[in-house]
């Protein structure tokens, strides 16, 4: 991202999620700086390491430069982690929220930690379930997060339904490693050639 005087302690660590069903890929830069481009739907950065504070933040069209998609402030935590999420949005096409992330790590035991972010069809909850029938989390609402939880590390499916269709909407099957903590993005929608999708993020590292 850039260069710094200050100790990695100091520093902020931020990455991108576009989970937006565009057509087209996006550039991002922080402070007209550039941060990642070319990204295309559903998919990650890697973390970059800044000052800590807020940056302003600009999305281009990956197609044509010059087209601005969405300009607003984001904050760099100061030696945390943090990821921006693009996300499809009705009223204004798309939409940013922020998520502070986790590094399992600093758990004890030898556990994974998972949580779930909804990222997808807006207006409607969200709830996260294991392939056992196991509910992990009911109702999370368009642009929120759960807690974190700790589950056994190894291979795990889930799958993602809403109160209005109580049949699968997507699923993902994942093995899980001890220590690490993971975001499940649900992303995207039941109406695109995309579909409604669940993507998997190593948090804090």
């Amino acid at each position: 991202m850039e260069h710094s005087s200050k100790s990695p302690g100091q520093m902020g660590y931020l990455r991108i999620l576009n989970g937006a069903a565009l057509p087209f890929p996006v550039h991002i830069s922080l402070d007209h700086r550039p941060f990642a481009a070319g990204v295309r739907p559903f998919t990650a950065t890697g973390y970059d390491c800044g000052d800590p504070g807020k940056r302003n933040l600009r999305i281009l069209d990956g197609s044509d430069p010059s087209v601005l998609v969405l300009e607003e402030q984001v904050e760099i935590p100061q030696g945390g982690f943090a990821t921006v999420v693009l996300a499809d949005s009705s009223r204004s096409g798309i939409r940013l929220f922020s998520l502070a992330d986790l590094d399992c790590r600093l758990m004890a035991g030898v556990q994974s930690c998972i949580r779930a972010f909804n990222g997808a069809m807006e207006g409607e909850a969200l709830s996260l379930a294991q392939w056992n029938g196991r509910i992990l989390w009911q109702q999370v609402p368009f642009g929120g997060a759960s807690s974190y939880c700790s589950i056994p590390p190894g291979p795990h499916s889930f799958y993602a339904l809403s109160d209005s269709s109580r049949s699968p909407l997507s699923s993902l099957s994942l093995n899980l490693q001890p220590g690490y903590a993971y975001t499940l993005y649900l992303a995207g929608n039941t109406w695109t050639a995309g579909g409604l999708r669940i993507l998997p993020a190593i948090d804090g590292r």
